[in-house]
């Protein structure tokens, strides 16, 4: 963006010479930017018909419209104003506008699709269409930009009075040398971009006397609202062909390539419920989807591990819910206490909801212990299967068996240690992680 000034001090340093010697001015005014050229519209695509095809002719206009052409940039504005005198500091001149850019040029709009009903395919030299895609419209050109002050003077002297102390005269005549620069040319205007031509439009044929009902090709529900019910999924299945041109009546234009239905697949499923708890306790939802080798595809939704049985036969597909945790409940440990001495220290951790021995237990545990300022590495490691004892109630681990030196640190009930363990808990292939953080901890 060019600025409008005229006599702005842009530098200034103070001279012990008679004038400002390092002082620059602009002079004269910025040339305004010129405008940008507008964009052009696009064309509007033609409409999304249906057609039956009988002994009747039928002729459907579903071009596309052109797009417009943008409008050109305007010329940037040189500088004005741009006499100048041969003052006591530098000048540099005003520079000029930018071009404006040109505009982009509108696409055209798109042939409309069709989708033609028949009984006989001979009758669709009954149909006639045109589809073709719009025009795009041109893109608008770039502007030169102005040009800016130049100087009617580069180079000039201004005198002062001085005293040449050398050879002791005072009120001597002194010269200062001043320089001009002439305003920079602005940017010129880029040209914008053309715009994009419309697709043809695309045919697809039912041999169906009647519209095609909705397909549902996949479907989500609480699994409380549809445990026990058949839901039925349905996909609609085409194959691609060449030709549809010839197919229709003679002057039509739509692409080449066309679709053909070819049938509807169906297939139901069930979710199942077998688990001694009840459904009420869970947030739980189901999703499936039916693809076109008519093979469902199901998932249960929400924050819980669980155990399956599957039954799939022709017409439906059932999951049975057998076992069923929330993951919060799997990973409800808490760290308990620290006790015993030397190789005989255990370290416990209940689990708070009595799962302790549900599935594989991964213990990853770090034990440390404060020696003056700094902390002593006790432990770090996986917790060997074989050192630590499992049951419902949760888990104990011989800590002074995998520590470094017991006999050392674990010698005084009441000293404090540092604790972090991480549990990953597998079950039925799905792992849930619980993690303590950095815990205080006193042997007891």
């Amino acid at each position: 963006m060019s600025y409008p000034l005229k006599g702005i001090l842009i530098l200034l340093l103070s001279s012990a010479f008679g004038g400002d010697l390092y002082a620059y001015y602009y002079f004269g005014y910025a040339g305004r930017d010129g405008y940008n050229g507008q964009n052009g519209r696009s064309g509007v695509s033609g409409s999304r018909s249906t057609v039956y095809a009988t002994d009747r002719s039928e002729r459907l206009n579903l071009d596309g419209s052109d797009g417009s052409d943008a409008y050109d940039g305007q010329r940037g504005q040189d500088a004005s104003s741009c006499w100048h005198r041969r003052p006591s500091h530098n000048l540099y001149g005003a520079s000029g506008g930018n071009g404006g850019r040109g505009g982009n040029g509108g696409s055209g709009g798109n042939g409309g699709n069709t989708t033609v009903y028949y009984q006989d395919l001979a009758k669709l030299q009954n149909v006639y269409i045109t589809a073709r895609g719009g025009r795009s419209g041109r893109a608008g050109y770039g502007e030169r930009a102005g040009n800016g002050c130049r100087c009617q003077y580069y180079s000039w002297r201004v005198a002062y009075k001085c005293d040449k102390n050398r050879d002791g005269k005072k009120n001597e005549t002194c010269y200062n040398r001043y320089h001009c620069t002439s305003g920079s040319r602005g940017r010129d205007g880029y040209t914008g971009s053309p715009g994009r031509s419309g697709s043809t439009g695309v045919v697809t044929i039912i041999k169906s006397s009647t519209a095609l009902p909705s397909e549902m090709t996949s479907y989500s529900a609480q699994v409380k609202n549809i445990v026990g019910q058949d839901i039925e999924l349905s996909r609609h299945l085409w194959s691609t062909h060449s030709g549809a041109n010839s197919l229709l009546a003679p002057g039509s234009y739509v692409t080449d390539s066309y679709y053909r239905f070819d049938q509807t697949i169906k297939k139901s499923f069930m979710v199942d419920w077998s688990s001694r708890r009840s459904l009420s306790d869970f947030s739980l939802s189901v999703y499936a989807s039916l693809d076109s080798a008519r093979n469902i595809s199901l998932s249960l939704q929400g924050d819980v591990v669980y155990k399956l049985a599957e039954h799939n036969d022709r017409d439906l597909y059932t999951i049975k819910i057998e076992e069923i945790y929330k993951k919060s409940e799997l990973r409800n440990f808490t760290v308990a206490s620290l006790s015993g001495l030397g190789t005989k220290t255990t370290l416990s951790i209940d689990d708070l909801a009595g799962y302790g021995d549900l599935g594989s237990l991964k213990v990853n545990l770090v034990l440390k212990k404060k020696k003056g300022l700094k902390k002593k590495d006790l432990f770090e490691g996986v917790v060997p299967a074989d050192k630590m004892s499992i049951t419902k109630s949760g888990l104990v681990i011989d800590v002074g068996e995998i520590s470094y030196k017991p006999e050392k640190y674990f010698d005084e009930a009441g000293d404090k240690y540092y604790v972090e363990v991480v549990i990953r808990r597998t079950w039925e292939r799905q792992t849930v992680k619980y993690q303590s953080g950095e815990l205080k901890i006193y042997l007891k």
